[in-house]
């Protein structure tokens, strides 16, 4: 059992990249759908998928995958075009097999999410029909499909990789005879026109495609079968039994022979990656890999990386206190020979500290890409909610951040562009009224400045007014008349981050309760961070996030008082300035000095 659980995790992290992708790459699609090498990725992806969850035995989720997988295959031959409606279904069934992921994470089954009203739209759209004429899940029997690794085809599949070209040609154009007579079988009781089905042009296309193809034939085949089957057994016919057969290679490369597991639990898999399995072995054997490829990369706990990072600290804070001991050892001993040796130590155990801590904290940092990635399709989906054109603009995406704060700084980010979208883009509308673009940019940029990282989300909707915002902050009970009338722009802008505040005339599922920007401000706040905003009305907004980059060790500026020493944190240090005391003067009795042209009280 312990092999099939590091199988699952293989499976699992892979899982999840790969459906990241797909939900980027589907929200790309929508823009850019005549690209055809993105929608044969997706198709590979989402193929990828399916075979390794028909290859654990998620039957489920092969069965989600595989009518998803249709829908996309019938939009790479040209017979379907993927509109804004269609692709509301196949995101839907993107954001259940997130789901079925999650469930497979915490109880090693997919069981227990309905997904058989997100199949029947899918099976609609295959179909030729409208996604919203699906018949109602409740009105047909659920039945999940056998995942197509295990069904139980009419005959053994043929082995491609020991067959000739010309034997493989003959098999697709056999297959393709299949397929045209079942489609001519089923238009003529329907009553339809009856045209031959386009032959596909296997000589420009790649090895992946023929596989695919081969594969789907062949799934169809399978599929046509077993209707024969069950209606030959409806009909009190008597059917022989055929033997199930396992599609796995026993040749497989690396792969051990699975351990004998009770009928209860899924049997431990070959330990290979999950979703590295191929349904169909290629024509040509690959060449053997070379004996000195070796693993680049490794994946470490998370909690073995925070113990390292505690032990740093510890380190660093020793380190000082070492450099503070040869201090005092110099004032005392001055001119003995020892001292010299003692610094040069002292200088290499600080130097590699300190390399030290940087290396450490680089295990631990993550682009914040990881995060930006999620927005293009929270994007799609409120621009279509709110019947508005939005586009997203993301830059500076490869800029590293800590884990934690990586973790931390999502939820925030989520409610300033959902802001954005709401009151921030104005309709279409007011938009061609104020000689806009229909389409409202929300930027999202991201850059080191210092050792902070700055996050700067913009958009060029209607900004904000200081006044209204004042006046509302009033009519709420938020702040008094006199608070407002001593406020400045950037003060009135700060009112947004109150509780209860909102500028929304209405609640909505986007925004309105006056509580998504108070949790923003004390979530950037946990993290020692600041923010900015600007704003101009009919330009737009920008609010900057200024955030440490990393929580584990914080470098401050040590500063002495008579016998008291105190460390200010560099992050709030603008400048250090040296100064004479002729420099000091005496204004109504308190101490000043003029720092270019500027009074600061000392």
């Amino acid at each position: 059992m312990d092999e099939f659980q590091e199988i699952l995790q293989d499976f699992l992290v892979e899982s999840f990249e790969l459906i990241e992708q797909l939900d980027q790459d589907l929200v790309e699609l929508e823009h850019r759908p005549e690209d055809l090498d993105l929608l044969n990725r997706i198709f590979r992806v989402a193929h990828t998928v399916k075979g390794a969850s028909s290859f654990l035995n998620f039957d489920v989720l092969t069965h989600l995958t595989h009518h998803m997988e249709d829908v996309l295959n019938k939009a790479r031959h040209g017979e379907l075009l993927l509109d804004a409606d269609i692709m509301d279904v196949v995101l839907e069934s993107i954001d259940l097999m997130k789901t079925l992921l999650t469930t497979i994470r915490d109880t090693s089954k997919d069981e227990g999410i309905e997904v058989e009203a997100c199949v029947l739209r899918l099976s609609a759209i295959t179909d030729g029909d409208s996604p919203s004429k699906a018949p109602v899940a409740e009105e047909v029997v659920s039945v999940i499909e056998e995942p197509v690794a295990v069904e139980e085809p009419a005959e053994d599949e043929p082995d491609y990789a020991n067959m000739s070209d010309d034997d493989v040609e003959a098999e697709i154009q056999r297959l393709l005879e299949e397929r045209q007579a079942a489609d001519k079988a089923k238009r003529e009781a329907k009553n339809e026109s009856v045209e031959e089905v386009e032959e596909a042009d296997y000589s420009n296309m790649s090895d992946d495609d023929v596989e695919a193809e081969i594969q789907r034939l062949l799934e169809e085949r399978q599929a046509a079968d077993k209707a024969k089957r069950e209606a030959k057994i409806a009909a009190g016919e008597d059917v022989p039994e055929i033997p199930e057969v396992n599609e796995e290679k026993p040749e497989e490369p690396k792969a051990q022979a699975p351990a004998p597991a009770p009928a209860a639990a899924p049997a431990p898999a070959p330990a290979a990656p999950a979703a590295a399995v191929k349904k169909q072995a290629d024509t040509k054997p690959a060449p053997a890999p070379a004996a000195t490829t070796v693993e680049q990369t490794i994946r470490v706990d998370v909690k073995r990386l925070d113990h390292l990072m505690n032990l740093i600290g510890e380190l660093v804070l020793g380190k000082n206190r070492l450099i503070k001991i040869n201090d005092d050892v110099e004032e005392r001993y001055e001119g003995e020979e020892f001292l010299e040796e003692l610094n040069q130590v002292v200088s290499i155990v600080s130097l590699v500290t300190t390399d030290l801590q940087i290396a450490v904290m680089k295990t631990r940092m993550l682009p914040i890409g990881k995060v930006f990635n999620k927005f293009p399709r929270m994007i799609r989906d409120l621009s279509r909610e709110l019947g508005k054109k939005i586009e997203l603009e993301i830059s500076g995406e490869e800029t590293e951040l800590d884990k934690s704060i990586v973790e931390e700084i999502g939820d925030p980010l989520v409610h300033i562009i959902r802001n954005s979208c709401d009151h921030g883009v104005e309709s279409i509308e007011k938009r061609v009224a104020a000689g806009k673009s229909e389409t409202g940019i929300i930027g999202l940029k991201a850059y080191n400045e210092g050792n902070h990282i700055v996050i700067q989300i913009t958009d060029d909707g209607a900004g904000m007014d200081p006044d209204r915002l004042k006046m509302i902050a009033i009519d709420k009970g938020v702040i008094s008349e006199k608070e407002a009338d001593m406020m400045g722009d950037k003060e009135a802008f700060g009112l947004i981050f109150r509780p209860g505040f909102s500028t929304a005339a209405q609640v909505t599922n986007v925004s309105g309760r006056g509580v998504g920007m108070d949790v923003v401000k004390t979530n950037i706040e946990k993290l020692n961070g600041i923010i900015d905003i600007e704003s101009e009305l009919e330009k737009g907004t920008v609010m900057k996030l200024k955030i440490p980059l990393t929580l584990a060790i914080i470098q401050a500026l040590l500063v002495g008082v008579q016998e008291e020493y105190y460390a200010i944190p560099l992050a709030s240090v603008l400048e250090t300035v040296r100064i004479n005391k002729d420099e000091i003067y005496t204004v109504e009795n308190r101490s000043v000095m003029r720092l270019r042209d500027e009074v600061l009280s000392l």
